[in-house]
Formats: C-alpha cells, sequence, structure tokens
C-alpha cells in the first residue's frame, strides 16, 4: 500500500503545495489504493513534502512555492500556520531559519535572483501560456485527463487560491477557462470539495 506523506488540505485546497497536489491526483488517475499521512514531515528524506512510502521504499521529490513563504503578508496568512506545533519561544528563530534556507533555495536555482517584479512577468507570461494551450478543451490534452493535468491543475488552483493576495493570482483570474478547468478537475478528483477557489465546473 502506498502511503503519501502530505499537510493535509488547508486555504481551501487539497494540499497548500501543488506538489502535494499533483502526486496525489497522479495516484488518483492511476487507481493506485494509497493513504494519506499528514505526520510525516519530520521524516522526509530531503526535507520536503511531498514524498511517499510504496512497501517500505521512500521516494523524495518536491519544493515549495516562492509567493506564499517570501512575501510578509501571504506568509502571515498561510503558511506561519505550520509552526504552530512549534514551542513559542523558539518559534520566531525556527521560522526565520526555514525562510533564509528557503531564500537560498530559490537564489541557487535562479529564481531568487531576478526582481519581484520580473518574476510576476514571468509567471504571468507562464499563466497566459497555460490558458491559451487549454484553450477551450476539457483538459490540457482534450477530453479526458492525463497526467500533464495533474501537474497543470495543482498549479493554477493553487494561484487561484483566494487566501493570498498576489500579482498571478490576479492574472489567473483573468482567464476564465482556468476557472472553470479547475472547477472540472476538482469535480472529478475532489468532489467532497464542490467548488474550490470560486472555479465552477461549467464547461
Amino acid at each position: 500500500m502506498i502511503t503519501l506523506r502530505s499537510f493535509g488540505p488547508a486555504f481551501g485546497l487539497p494540499d497548500p503545495s501543488p506538489f502535494v497536489t499533483k502526486a496525489e491526483v497522479l495516484l488518483k488517475m492511476a487507481g493506485l489504493p494509497y493513504t494519506v499521512d499528514t505526520g510525516g514531515f519530520k521524516k522526509a528524506p530531503k526535507g520536503k513534502l511531498p514524498y511517499i512510502d510504496d512497501d517500505g521504499e521512500t521516494i523524495a521529490d518536491s519544493t515549495f512555492i516562492r509567493w506564499r513563504w517570501m512575501d510578509d503578508a501571504n506568509f502571515a496568512k498561510g503558511p506561519r500556520n505550520f509552526f504552530r506545533t512549534i514551542p513559542a519561544p523558539i518559534r520566531p528563530v525556527v521560522v526565520a531559519m526555514i525562510r533564509r534556507q528557503l531564500r537560498r533555495t530559490l537564489h541557487g536555482q535562479g529564481i531568487g535572483r531576478h526582481s519581484p517584479e520580473e518574476i510576476v512577468a514571468l509567471g504571468t507570461r507562464s499563466i497566459d501560456a497555460t490558458a491559451d494551450f487549454l484553450g477551450t478543451q476539457p483538459f490540457m490534452m482534450g477530453p479526458e485527463p492525463t497526467g500533464l493535468d495533474a501537474a497543470a491543475f495543482a498549479f493554477v488552483a493553487g494561484v487561484l487560491c483566494p487566501l493570498f493576495e498576489t500579482p498571478l493570482r490576479t492574472a489567473a483570474e483573468r482567464h476564465h477557462n482556468l476557472r472553470r478547468y479547475v472547477g472540472r478537475m476538482t469535480a472529478r478528483f475532489y468532489p467532497e470539495q464542490s467548488e474550490m477557489a470560486g472555479c465552477k465546473a461549467a464547461a
């Protein structure tokens, strides 16, 4: 049995990490039986979620997303809640250390070397390209979802999350086909969440 180590639902999303959501949708698409464990972060082999335990074999992957962790206002709304279980006296130190580590990672990857304006421009261009590629199709490659939709849905749903005020959310909201797409994917893979991020399932 596969165990998916995740953060768990938050902010109206199946998971606050789009990488976790992508992994879960792929498991759902494959029809593989799995369970979800939200208590595995401390044991994460690379200090990140998601990872899976497949009958004793641990497979790790993923990273966090910049605009929630580096923007102070958005960090206070969301990711700061992940640290509530840390004792109050040392919590500020731990939070500062984790955010410094993430800044270093982003700098090493390259995205952290851009100005906020450049990052927004790059992100907006990607959102526009995603909307153009989807067009009037129900899913990215046609009438049925594929592995590409697992990643596209996870990131588009995350960008559209209404809790966070970002220029990228504004850019995504301009594309009604993306909102409807998130609604269709939610209806297919997370029907218990009915309507996510205000995205309706209408075609």
